[in-house]
C-alpha cells in the first residue's frame, strides 16, 4: 500500500465514522439512554486504531514523535482500559505528557485552519481522546 491509498482509506473511514455519530445524534439526540460522550470516545478509539494500522502498513509506526504517541495512545485505549501506565513500554505516559507539553502538532496547524479541540488529555495515567484527533490525523496523513 502506498501513502495515497492509505490516505484515501483513512479519508473514507473518517467521513463514515464522523457522519455516523452526527447522524445518530440528530436522530436520537433527545434519548436519555444514549451516552454521547462514550459513543464519541468509541468512534475516536476506532479512528485511532485504524490510523495506527495504516501508519504501520506504511512503515511509519515510530517515524515521528506524532506516530509514536498515537501508538502509545492506541495501546492504552485498546489493551489497557485507557491507562498509559499499563502499556508494555514504560515510557508511554512520560512520552505522551512531554508531547502534550511541547505541542508539536502545531507544526501541522496553519493559522487559517487550526486543529479544532484537543488531541487527548491524561488524568492519573488515563487517556481521553479529544475532538481534534480526526483533524490532526488528516493533517498527519497529508504530511506523508
Amino acid at each position: 500500500m502506498n501513502a495515497l491509498d492509505a490516505y484515501k482509506l483513512w479519508y473514507d473511514f473518517s467521513d463514515i465514522a464522523c457522519s455516523a455519530v452526527r447522524r445518530q445524534k440528530f436522530v436520537d439526540g433527545d434519548s436519555g439512554n444514549i451516552e454521547w460522550d462514550r459513543l464519541e470516545q468509541a468512534m475516536r478509539i476506532a479512528a485511532l486504531s485504524f490510523a495506527c494500522s495504516m501508519f504501520e502498513e506504511l512503515g511509519k509506526k515510530h517515524e515521528q514523535p506524532h506516530n509514536k504517541v498515537l501508538s502509545h495512545l492506541r495501546n492504552a485505549v485498546i489493551h489497557n482500559g485507557g491507562d498509559l501506565r499499563q502499556n508494555n513500554d514504560s515510557n508511554s505516559e512520560a512520552d505522551c505528557l512531554a508531547y502534550l507539553q511541547a505541542k508539536p502538532w502545531t507544526a501541522f496547524d496553519p493559522p487559517e485552519r487550526p486543529v479544532h479541540g484537543n488531541l487527548f488529555s491524561i488524568d492519573s495515567g488515563k487517556v481521553t481522546l479529544g475532538s481534534g484527533l480526526f483533524f490532526f490525523i488528516n493533517r498527519l496523513f497529508d504530511s506523508y
